[in-house]
């Protein structure tokens, strides 16, 4: 986890354990909460959902960015229109 912009100093034997354990972050933006829910599970995340919606709401913006490495079984929340 980056603290203070930091990056972190890893062994080859532990980049490697952290690297194992990242997943890609999809791109979320402009699915329904039901679609962008499906492929967060897909990939091995949580979703972060905050409010009682409709379904047929849609992701406005995502954290993490699509795309972005994060370690599997992270939570990925959702700001919807």
């Amino acid at each position: 986890m980056k603290y203070y912009d930091v990056e972190p100093v890893y062994t080859e034997e532990e980049l490697g354990k952290v690297e194992a354990q990242t997943v890609e972050v999809p791109d979320l933006l402009g699915l329904t909460i039901a679609e962008a829910t499906d492929k967060i599970i897909k990939a091995g995340l949580e979703s972060n959902i905050t409010i009682e919606v409709e379904a047929e709401r849609i992701v406005k913006s995502q954290f993490p960015k699509a795309g972005e490495k994060v370690v599997k079984g992270s939570v990925v929340t959702l700001i919807l229109n």
